[in-house]
């Protein structure tokens, strides 16, 4: 098992560009395994980030995209289904 910090890290060490709300998203989810975050997760955290709202392309851009992008490469094998 992978923490989603661990995994993150691993990402920025292959010179991957930094998420642009890198330090609240690893803030917020950072400790949980790779493997334990779902679209709940992502919705939360997606209403923490942006509470009066943000489009969705806004979210997918500066959440999902780099999220999956970290969960990609951590999980080659199995990612979560987001």
């Amino acid at each position: 098992m992978i923490t989603f910090a661990r995994a993150y890290t691993n990402y920025l060490g292959k010179k991957k560009q930094l998420p642009y709300y890198a330090d609240e998203i690893l803030e917020c989810i950072g400790e949980m395994q790779c493997l334990e975050l779902d679209d709940t997760t992502m919705v939360e955290l997606a209403d923490e980030l942006w509470p009066d709202g943000a489009s969705a392309s806004t979210i997918n851009r500066h959440l999902y995209t780099p999220v999956i992008a970290i969960l990609h490469m951590a999980l080659k094998e199995q990612p979560p289904e987001l």
